[in-house]
């Protein structure tokens, strides 16, 4: 069996031990991640513990895993919530900010089982805190979102030209604890209303 399936299989089974990987053979293992089967999601529950004892919340490779297994999936289950949560944890105790590529994560998530009714509902909720996480508790002016943090959100929600439930929840979360926002959001979320009255 060669290298990559040994490991793959592994992965599989939940039963690689990363901690007794050499150097060489965990660079090896992270190119052979993400292939174009997806892998399950005990594998997927694998690749989180390999990041967390690197000492890493996430890594590029075990966000593009979750990605690959939703978009088969087709919709976001209760234990890949969990899993999900697993990975974000860190941002959710306040340890660590939910950077920009993590908050594209989300959405890029959320645009591929935008329209399943199969979605557990605790995707949502989970969707709308972080991203308000995001926007909300920065540095700079807490509970503000500036104008180039609108028209990322804007670009985000308009991007396949539909507001899914998830934004139908997200964008009225905003407009209620934002303390300040720039007109284009507003009008954005005037249409929304509208759209949902």
């Amino acid at each position: 069996m060669s290298y990559k399936n040994k490991i793959r299989s592994r992965i599989q089974s939940g039963k690689l031990n990363t901690r007794v990987l050499k150097a060489q053979e965990k660079q090896q293992f992270w190119g052979e991640v993400n292939q174009t089967k997806p892998l399950t999601l005990m594998g997927i529950r694998q690749l989180v513990r390999v990041c967390r004892d690197a000492g890493e919340a996430h890594d590029d490779a075990l966000l593009k895993a979750i990605w690959h297994h939703v978009s088969v999936m087709g919709h976001i289950t209760a234990e890949m919530v969990l899993i999900i949560q697993g990975v974000f944890r860190p941002a959710r105790m306040g340890a660590q900010k939910i950077t920009r590529p993590l908050a594209d994560f989300l959405f890029d998530l959320n645009e591929v089982v935008a329209d399943s009714e199969l979605n557990h509902t605790a995707w949502g909720q989970f969707f709308v805190r972080m991203v308000s996480k995001h926007l909300l508790e920065d540095n700079a002016k807490p509970n503000e979102i500036n104008e180039e943090e609108a028209n990322w959100l804007i670009e985000r929600v308009l991007s396949d030209g539909q507001y899914d439930y998830v934004e139908q929840m997200l964008l009225p979360t905003l407009d209620q604890r934002a303390t300040k926002m720039p007109e284009s959001l507003k009008f954005q979320i005037e249409l929304l209303n509208g759209a949902i009255a």
